[in-house]
């Protein structure tokens, strides 16, 4: 997990992790069935049909990760929380607000996931899975995407 994202970083993760099964696998074991690894990060011809994620999927991963169900969700949260690309999820919300997430893109792809704690505390956060593709512009789709995430935030908040 990299507080800034870089491709070459992710396919040596999957490397060390042995590559897509035990990758896959891992995922299958916490529910997460309708999420597909299947390519490293920009094996274009490959990654357009092979890689799949779901925002259920995602929302699945960081339940577990809230759940400290994962070796090390501790510091993967720490981590998150100290994400240089704040673009999508926390580009509306107020600074009080405990922001821990992951972002990720290729050309027409927008994608930000995370654990928020509006009032900064764990029992009142929210999972939330933003992903977006097949857009013209990225820059209008993470516009469109932080708006989508103040108006959940918005909604959580109030409860």
């Amino acid at each position: 997990m990299h507080m800034v994202s870089d491709n070459v970083a992710t396919n040596a993760l999957i490397d060390v992790l042995g590559g897509f099964e035990p990758v896959n696998a891992m995922m299958r074991e916490l529910g997460l069935i309708d999420s597909i690894l299947d390519a490293r990060i920009q094996d274009f011809k490959r990654l357009q049909r092979s890689n799949l994620v779901t925002a259920r999927d995602m929302v699945g991963l960081l339940k577990a990760l809230h759940e400290d169900r994962i070796d090390g969700s501790g510091e993967a949260l720490r981590i998150m929380q100290r994400q240089v690309y704040n673009g999508i999820l926390p580009l509306h919300l107020p600074a009080d607000a405990d922001v821990r997430h992951k972002t990720g893109g290729l050309d027409g792809v927008s994608n930000d996931i995370g654990l928020i704690y509006p009032h900064g505390e764990r029992a009142d956060g929210y999972a939330i899975a933003l992903l977006s593709s097949g857009q013209a512009a990225d820059a209008t789709a993470q516009l469109a995407l932080a708006l989508v995430s103040r108006l959940v935030y918005d909604r959580f908040s109030a409860l």
